[in-house]
């Protein structure tokens, strides 16, 4: 029989589809990036097993991003696009879900904000429901908490 056979070469996905690839925001001087989640597979799930740090499942592509952070320190990242994201951060890849610190997936834009219990690496997952698209990312850089003493009070006014 007669028939056409068209080979089209997979290309693989971005070396930060997991956690072992992941960017270091910090290194790059990330502040605001685009990327097109459809680049991606899906890797991890927010609510696999177990509760969920965005309140639902996030089974589309995801991106990782990776930052470290001193105690105290605040991070905050948003998510803007045209399709059902969602926007975590967590401390171990290989239990993503039940290390989850903070999570969004209440529409456009995602928001999350952290202040890190402890020094450590984080990982920030640009993640989707189930659909893909392009998104924008914008990073707040860290900012130090100064534990409140009257010497820092005072500093403020010296």
């Amino acid at each position: 029989p007669a028939f056409n056979l068209t080979i089209t070469e997979a290309t693989p996905p971005p070396e930060n589809d997991v956690c072992e690839g992941a960017i270091d925001i910090q290194e790059q001087g990330l502040t605001q990036f685009e990327l097109d989640t459809c680049e991606y597979s899906n890797n991890y799930n927010a609510a696999d097993p177990g509760p969920s740090c965005t309140g639902y499942h996030t089974n589309g592509a995801d991106a990782t991003y990776k930052i470290y952070l001193g105690a105290g320190e605040t991070f905050t990242a948003s998510q803007a696009g045209d399709f059902d994201m969602a926007l975590w951060l967590v401390t171990d890849c290989a239990n993503a879900s039940a290390t989850c610190v903070a999570g969004s997936d209440a529409g456009s834009p995602e928001t999350i904000t952290y202040v890190a219990d402890a020094a450590g690496w984080f990982y920030l997952i640009v993640d989707s429901y189930s659909g893909c698209g392009v998104t924008t990312v914008t990073i707040d850089s860290p900012v130090a908490t100064r534990s409140t003493t009257w010497g820092n009070l005072k500093a403020l006014y010296n």
